[in-house]
This record gives C-alpha cells, structure tokens and sequence, in this order.
C-alpha cells in the first residue's frame, strides 16, 4: 500500500491533535533499552519503563505535560527494573536493594509541552551521559536566550565511554585528577560519564570524591549555581577548558557541556513541532560495539508505520524548470518591524519560507520567520538582485542546480533576474535561464526510489573520489543531478538520515545492505533497473550522520559482501584487500575490479530473482 502526501500529512495532524509528538527509537542491535519518563514529580500518562527491542520505536504522549524527562536504561530485569545502566531512581523506580540508585547522569531529554504556544526542551550533558544519541526538530527552533536559530538534529551519535576522562584536574576539590567514569559497583563495567560537578557532588555508589554541595567554594567554578557564580564568571572559570567539556564539544557539537556553555541551551519551539530522539548502544569499554556504527536487522516500530509511509516531507529548493509556473513564484516579503526593516523574506505558494541554515543548506519549509528567513536583498547594475542571509552569505546557484548559502562574494551565480508574475509574486531566473522552483519531496528512501534507476539500502565505498567531499542535498535525486556534473563520477551514495550526498568514480566497490543508503548512476538513461518494490527489509549498516567516519570499517565490509557474492575465488588474490582503500596501486585495481565485477553480476542474478 502506497500512501500519498495528503494522507500522511492527516496522520501527522492526528497525532498532533493527540499530543503525540515525541517518538523514541532504539537504534542499537546488540541489546533491547527501556525508557523511563516523569512528569513533575509523577509518572506521566504512559506506561513507565517502555521496553524497545532493536529497530523498535514508541510514540509519548505530550498533550500538555510539564516538566517532563524521559531516559534511556539498559540491561535491566524483565520489569524494567535493577538495571545496570540508568537506574538512577524516579517515580515507580525500583533500584538495587544492595547499591542503591545509580548516579543521574543519565543522557536525558526534558520538555514541557504547549506552554503559552511554545514548547521548551533541552538536551544538555551538564550533569554527564550513558548512551549516544541523535535528536531531531521537524520545526526551526530557537535557542531559550532568543537571540540564536539552532540546528534541527542535534547529533551526539558519537559519544563514547572511551572518551570519558580518567584523569581530569579539578583544581581546589581533589588533590589529585578525578576518574570520571561511572563504574557499577557490582559489574565493573563503565555504564556512564560523570560531569566535573556531578563527580564532585553525587554520593551514589561510594563515590569518594562528593564531599561538596554545588555552592561550596572548592567546587562552584565547576558547578556555576547562580548566586554567588555570576555566568559571567562561570565562563571565564576553569570547567570550560576541562577535558570533559572539549569531548562534549567535539562529539556531542552545540549541547551544552555546563552551566552558562555558548551551546544551545534550553531550546524554544513551535507547539506543533514533532521530536524524534534516537539511542544507540553504549560505545566503548566492554560495551561490545566499540567505535562502529551500529548494525540493525528489520526495524520495526510500535506504531507500525505502514509500508511506503512517508516519514517526513522535505519541500525543497532548486533551479530546475526554464519556464514560469506556480511552483516559481515567491512573494518578496518586507519587513516593518523594529531592527528588521532592512530585511526581506521569501514566501511560497504554500506559504512556507525560504531558509538558510548556518551550514549552507537551504529549504522552504517554515511558516514562521525567525533568523534563517531573514535575507537583505541588494540590485546590481545590470538589474539583478542578490540575497545575502542573515549570517552574511549569499544565495548561490550550484551547476548542478542545488541552492546554497555559502558564497561570500557576489559573481554570476549569486545574481538572479526578477520577473513579475500575474499574481504579484514574482519568479527568479538563475544565472542559467532555470527558475528557482520549490517541489515536494519524500524524505522517505523507499519514496525516493520508486520508479528511479537507484538502489534502495546499498552505498558505493569509498564513499567519495579523489577531489570531492561530502555536500548536503535535499533528495536522491539532487545527489544524482551533482554526480552528473562532476568530471569522473560514475554513481552516487546519499544517505536520507542527514541527507549526505557522496559521489564516486569506476574504481568504488558496490556494498549491499547500507541501511538508509540510496545508490544509483549517474544518469537513469539507458538503465535497466527500475525500483520496483513498495518496501524492503532494511538490513545492514546504518550510518552514523556519515558513513567515512568509519573508512576502516566500511573497507572490511565491502571485503566481506564482496565475497558473500560468489567473488571469494577472484579475489582471494588480494591478500591485504583494507590495503587497497589506501595503496591504490594498478595490482589493487585491478583486483578489485575483479571483485567489483563478481558484485554485479551475483547482484543482478538477485534482482532476475526477485522480478520473477
């Protein structure tokens, strides 16, 4: 069954209507987690201690909750209860009789729902963290403080127990470094990270170093309670230059490693916003999963999501049509208001606004304006007008029709002719006589291959040739149209989580089972292999925002793959086959071609098979 846009758009507005606005997924294979909740000082409306197996995911309700937590436990008893990691106590919580409640460091997310129209959520690590996360805000959002626009995935997949330190200074409060590894009594295993306070403050365990209450002078430059440390203070203070603190900026950007960080903070968002806050498994120190990107089987989900769903609508942006039609018209909005008199913005037909985020990427899918809708419009003397964003960079056309908001400067691309329309809105016509035009897009992947050349849950390794990187792109089909312009490139991978988009040349290595990876060539024409299917079982690697975060790994499966069809007796010549990614000489090449050619040819027996 194919459901269409309409459709999908009323399942969002029920579940809107309901208040079920927070899904929680579990993408860790290796063990089931249990999410624990509480509203103020009480369970709230849903069941406490959710049990989600792997792949699964499960819907809370928000309809006006306030002061709401929600955390993740594992290795837990079949009540949920006695777990080794989380168990830090709360509402209807059973802790071990004989330990007593695990510190709360737990990686947490807190909300209270429909508040005056807004919603306010935070994803801090002041207090430390248990498992790796990634966050999502299908509205733009703002940070508490009013003066910031956030990003909408807050991607804090890579933190790692392995990261925590062993060894941090904390000046006054200990005459030696602090171990900031949480450590179960009983177990021995790592199951979390201390911030520099919590170590300092939480008794829970035996913990020998809290022997301070937050406002005592040895410990307040690390605590930052407010009085008597002024924010001011707190950073200028000692605890932003701790090594806990640079591993929460590097691994987990934009969230706040302590009090008064310049991370995001406590979040503002519309109250109609839908949150997706996706676990992993713990990384590192006996965890079992080390430094890889998960590996999932079939995902599944509580709310059973029907087959061909779309998950989320991307309406995006580009240059694509030569002539004018509704889809090319914009409405140049001014503004009136104090301080932003000299801004304009960009209107839609469907009412949505154009957005530069601070990253470059640009969409037209918000009906309220904060920073990113903001442009100042400037006309040059040949009668073309530019769009410079609220962070000071242009609208820039890509060759291949992308827009962006990266350029600096004003050339060529960055001029667009303005062409009055019948209804007073106007179209813009790029540098190459295309329109700016505004579509509807799937962000589903099974959407994005339907009746295309491309290939569902497969990637191309390496992930990116000689003289390219990794760009973002609104679809499948505008990674395709970026390998079509490029010199050399001969298929694309992109990766509909993060919508990363990598091009490869004829030396890459085709890789079955790349969980939410969409692969094709660089042109459809002459293909003959359409996607068919309405939906296929996801199995294999799922990416972690990008998949060369882990080149090593992804060498080593596409060795395995490639022997899994039926290539093992020409490529058993290669006796250093990880090697290859990094010698490429003309032996490895050819050996790999070898190999590459064995791939293809097992890989269209599977799709005779599956057609038949």
């Amino acid at each position: 069954m194919r459901w269409s846009l309409v459709a999908w758009i009323i399942g969002v507005a029920q579940h809107v209507a309901k208040g079920q606005r927070l899904r929680v997924s579990n993408a860790c294979t290796e063990e089931p987690i249990w999410l624990a909740h509480m509203a103020s000082t009480n369970v709230g409306p849903d069941r406490q201690n959710v049990m989600l197996k792997p792949g699964e995911s499960y819907v809370f309700n928000t309809k006006n909750i306030t002061g709401a937590r929600y955390w993740p436990k594992a290795r837990c008893n079949a009540q949920g209860n006695s777990c080794e990691l989380g168990e830090s106590g709360g509402p209807e919580e059973i802790c071990n009789s004989t330990i007593g409640c695990a510190p709360p460091v737990d990686t947490k997310f807190e909300a209270s729902f429909e508040q005056n129209g807004v919603d306010w959520v935070d994803v801090s690590l002041v207090d430390g963290w248990t498992l790796p996360f990634r966050f999502e805000m299908s509205n733009r959002c703002n940070a508490g403080d009013g003066h910031r626009g956030i990003h909408r995935v807050v991607d804090c997949s890579h933190l790692s127990f392995e990261a925590c330190p062993r060894m941090e200074q904390v000046g006054k409060a200990s005459t030696g470094p602090v171990n900031l590894q949480v450590v179960h009594p009983n177990t021995g295993n790592v199951v979390g990270c201390y911030a520099p306070c919590s170590k300092l403050t939480f008794s829970n365990w035996g913990n020998t170093a809290a022997r301070y209450a937050p406002p005592d002078p040895a410990v307040q430059e690390y605590c930052c309670p407010t009085p008597p440390e002024s924010p001011e203070a707190c950073r200028k203070g000692p605890v932003g230059q701790t090594q806990f603190v640079q591993a929460v900026h590097r691994d987990c950007p934009g969230v706040y490693g302590y009090s008064y960080d310049d991370g995001m903070g406590l979040i503002l968002c519309p109250d109609d916003t839908q949150y997706k806050m996706t676990f992993y498994c713990p990384k590192g120190l006996g965890s079992g999963i080390g430094s890889v990107p998960p590996l999932v089987g079939n995902t599944q989900s509580t709310t059973q999501a029907a087959p061909g769903e779309c998950q989320l609508p991307v309406w995006s942006v580009r240059a694509d049509l030569k002539e004018v039609n509704a889809n090319t018209s914009f409405k140049i909005v001014r503004h009136t208001n104090d301080g932003w008199e000299e801004y304009v913005s960009l209107k839609t037909p469907t009412g949505r606004f154009l957005a530069a985020e601070p990253d470059g990427f640009v969409k037209a899918d918000i009906k309220t304006i904060s920073f990113w809708e903001l442009f100042t419009m400037d006309t040059h003397e040949d009668g073309r007008v530019s769009f410079r964003s609220f962070h000071r960079k242009y609208l820039s056309v890509e060759p291949y029709g992308s827009l962006r908001s990266l350029s600096w400067t004003v050339g060529d691309r960055e001029k667009f002719r303005v062409v009055p329309m019948e209804n007073g809105n106007v179209a813009l016509r790029c540098f190459d006589g295309k329109y700016l035009t505004t579509n509807t897009a799937c962000e589903s992947e099974v959407a994005q291959v339907l009746g295309t050349c491309y290939e569902k849950d497969t990637a191309y390794s390496p992930l990116d040739m000689p003289g390219e990187s990794q760009t973002l792109e609104d679809e499948a089909s505008s990674c395709q149209a970026r390998c079509r312009a490029t010199t050399g490139c001969t298929h694309f991978t992109y990766f509909v989580v993060g919508r990363f988009c990598h091009l490869t040349n004829g030396l890459a290595l085709r890789m079955l089972g790349s969980l939410g990876a969409i692969s094709g060539p660089s042109d459809c024409k002459g293909s003959d292999f359409v996607m068919k299917d309405a939906w296929v079982g996801h199995s294999g690697l799922m990416p972690q925002g990008s998949l060369g975060a882990g080149g090593s790994f992804v060498l080593m499966f596409a060795a395995i793959s490639c022997s899994v069809l039926a290539a093992r007796q020409r490529c058993r010549r290669v006796s250093q086959f990880s090697a290859c990614g990094l010698l490429r000489t003309r032996a490895c090449d050819e050996a790999l071609g070898h190999c590459n050619l064995a791939d293809q040819e097992a890989s269209s027996a599977l799709i005779s098979s599956e057609s038949s």
